[in-house]
């Protein structure tokens, strides 16, 4: 059984207030830790959003154009996972099984063994 990885690209510019809590709804998926990778893009934050981000990634990237879709596209490019979310910053995972749940279709019924 093999289970795929997943990188979350999140688009950041002045996020300090939000991005706590979408960090943590990603850390308390019920997905194996070494299979989720957390991209961040961000615009030049000048609001603490960097110090966030390194708390719980060391894959920060530059957004030159500053824009969300922009910071998306700049995080795509440094993916490894074999399956790409992407989510704002603001965005909080409803549940801890999402990632489970999303990655699903992806394996054919082999996540429900795992």
């Amino acid at each position: 059984m093999s289970i795929l990885s997943i990188s979350i690209v999140i688009p950041t510019y002045n996020s300090a207030k939000t991005l706590p809590a979408c960090l943590e709804s990603i850390r308390e998926q019920d997905y194996p830790v070494d299979k989720v990778e957390i991209i961040i893009a961000d615009a030049w934050s000048s609001d603490g959003t960097l110090e966030i981000a390194r708390r719980f990634t060391d894959k920060i990237y530059c957004n030159l154009l500053k824009t969300g879709e922009a910071g998306k596209a700049v995080g795509v490019g440094y993916v490894r996972g074999e399956v790409v979310a992407l989510i704002d910053s603001d965005n909080i995972l409803p549940e801890r099984g999402w990632i489970r749940s999303m990655m699903g279709p992806f394996l054919d019924g082999e996540l429900a063994l795992m």
